[in-house]
């Protein structure tokens, strides 16, 4: 359904009949949609594989994936979660269609200039999940006021978990109570750094998590 916010005759949002309306740079656009009857390429069904995957990789993160990105996004007309998408989908995905999945190792759920973690540890005491990364009090001092973000992708596809403002890069480590049931399987960890002021944020940094220390 399309929408007319200034009558008539004026600029409309959205899809009416076979014509689709929309903002682009600031300009109003109307385009054709195109319909074929002819049956998709290899090529095609692999693109729309790859975009499926990568969807339910970034749809549960999407309050995470619009600060990550953020930045990235700033001073074009891309959004953040489809410059995440665009990524994943060139450097997260590994296997032949029809059997594509994502590579987790290479997948980025933040993207910036930040100075990144370094030295990133994880371990379980009791409940609790202890992160630990490299702080140097001289190298460091400028983004000492850091905030850590944190991403725990389990391997039954149970609901993720993440901070999106975590302990100060200063403190060196970020304790999250999860429950030892959690943390009885492998799961995927993600953490960066968002700035002080909340205008960088730094690459995510990855750790596949299989067994951790009693």
């Amino acid at each position: 359904m399309g929408k007319s916010p200034n009558g008539a005759f004026g600029a409309t949002n959205g899809k009416i009949g076979n014509l689709v309306s929309y903002k682009l740079r600031g300009q109003d656009v109307t385009r054709m949609v195109g319909q074929s009857t002819k049956p998709r390429s290899l090529l095609q069904l692999a693109r729309s594989q790859r975009l499926t995957v990568v969807n339910e990789f970034l749809k549960p993160i999407k309050g995470l994936i619009n600060i990550g990105f953020k930045f990235e996004a700033q001073g074009s007309t891309k959004h953040q979660y489809n410059i995440a998408t665009s990524y994943n989908m060139i450097n997260a995905i590994k296997g032949e269609y029809p059997f594509l999945s994502m590579d987790y190792s290479k997948a980025k759920v933040s993207s910036g200039n930040l100075k990144p973690v370094s030295n990133l540890t994880a371990e379980i005491d009791g409940e609790v999940l202890k992160l630990a990364w490299a702080y140097d009090k001289k190298s460091d001092f400028d983004v000492r006021n850091d905030r850590a973000m944190v991403l725990l992708l389990f391997a039954d596809n149970s609901d993720p978990i993440y901070l999106l403002s975590g302990s100060l890069r200063s403190e060196g480590l970020q304790i999250i109570d999860v429950g030892s049931q959690t943390l009885s399987q492998p799961f995927n960890l993600y953490v960066s750094f968002l700035a002080e002021d909340r205008d960088s944020v730094s690459n995510s940094q990855y750790l596949y998590v299989t067994k951790l220390k009693d």
